[in-house]
């Protein structure tokens, strides 16, 4: 009964509030993926350089057109502070919103710079 509650809540906060929560984050990039299916990333920049921690841990919102089922983990380079850092998000959790006919995903993990 929680689940289907809490299932039940995000869906409803999803329609309400749809990409408000993305776009107060900052688009990072858009493009294509190669079957051609239009993305755009969002998130925030992280205020720790990537060599102070070892790591910086990032969120990256995903916008896809249609419906997509996204990858489970996806290689991300991203420049932070001027400084290149690149790793393995993986995929928390993603949900189709048929009126948009959009798939919002969302990635987490580390990011630190190339060895």
């Amino acid at each position: 009964m929680k689940k289907c509650t809490a299932f039940l809540l995000s869906m409803i906060l999803l329609i309400a509030f749809p990409i408000s929560a993305f776009a107060e984050s900052g688009m990072i990039t858009s493009g294509y993926t190669e079957d051609g299916i239009y993305y755009e990333v969002y998130g925030e920049q992280p205020s720790i350089q990537p060599l102070a921690t070892g790591g910086t841990y990032v969120v990256r919102e995903v916008i896809f057109d249609g419906k997509v089922t996204p990858e489970r983990e996806l290689f991300w380079q991203e420049a932070i502070g001027y400084v290149p850092t690149e790793g393995t998000l993986y995929l928390t959790s993603y949900l189709y919103n048929r009126k948009e006919n959009k798939t919002y995903a969302t990635y987490e993990g580390y990011l630190h710079r190339p060895q």
